[in-house]
């Protein structure tokens, strides 16, 4: 529990940064834009501020007091925006290895309970539960059916809390600077929402059928290595790969789809 609530501290102030990082952008932009336009720059010759911004081809950053001060004080801006970019970056790239080593330590723990509980639920089974299954498919699910629960609730949960905490600060922050604009982007979420509810639904589908066609092939793959002698014996090796192959095939198949 302690890494999971550490992990998702961790994608909740991760997820915040990037709508940080868009503001800031944004303000530094239009920073950009007031100081060209607001001393007739052009493109060519706002190149020129970078090599030398003291150059009388800028009408802006000539000898007059005046300009030179909005020069300091553009020069003074770019600063401010530089040492926020860096401050938001470095504090996203730490809160970003915490969000996924956390996540992948809780998941690897939680996978260990769960292989020990299932082997243990299999064990307790009566004798006439094993007539109706048949072993080898069952050590096929169990192994690819955690291994799925393990890319489910490994760092992909983390993504999904980062995901809904840079929805709900964006949000925010869309509302409060401009929430005209936002109301008219939010009009598109429903449509957004049906299309994505259709979309995990398809990928849950192919999933299933995926792992029901890697199924069926190990248990085709485990019965001719257990009786290796006697389909070799009988030439059986070619009927045996063909069938292996044609489950393989169907899941290649549904894989495409998915």
């Amino acid at each position: 529990m302690v890494f999971i609530f550490l992990g998702s501290l961790s994608a909740i102030i991760h997820g915040i940064g990037w709508p940080l990082v868009c503001i800031n952008l944004g303000e530094l932009i239009d920073t950009f834009i007031n100081q060209f336009q607001g001393n007739n720059v052009s493109s060519s010759d706002s190149l020129t501020l970078f090599s030398d911004p003291s150059s009388p081809a800028l009408p802006f950053c000539n000898q007059t007091a005046g300009i030179v001060s909005d020069c300091v004080d553009f020069e003074s801006e770019m600063e401010k925006r530089a040492i926020t970019f860096a401050i938001v970056g470095l504090a996203t790239l730490v809160f970003a290895f915490f969000q996924i080593s956390l996540w992948v330590m809780a998941a690897q723990r939680q996978i260990t309970r769960m292989r020990k509980a299932a082997f243990r639920a299999i064990l307790s089974q009566e004798i006439g539960w094993f007539d109706l299954h048949n072993h080898a498919e069952i050590t096929s699910q169990l192994v690819d059916g955690i291994e799925k629960v393990h890319e489910g609730i490994g760092d992909k949960v983390g993504v999904v809390i980062q995901g809904l905490s840079s929805f709900v600060a964006g949000l925010g922050i869309a509302f409060w600077k401009s929430w005209e604009m936002t109301l008219i982007v939010l009009s598109l979420v429903p449509l957004l929402i049906l299309s994505l509810t259709f979309i995990s639904k398809m990928i849950a589908r192919f999933s299933t059928q995926v792992q029901t066609a890697y199924g069926r092939a190990g248990v085709v793959a485990e019965e001719v290595l257990a009786s290796i002698r006697t389909v070799t014996a009988f030439g059986g090796q070619a009927k045996a790969a063909a069938k292996y192959e044609a489950h393989l095939d169907e899941a290649r198949m549904l894989g495409k789809k998915k």
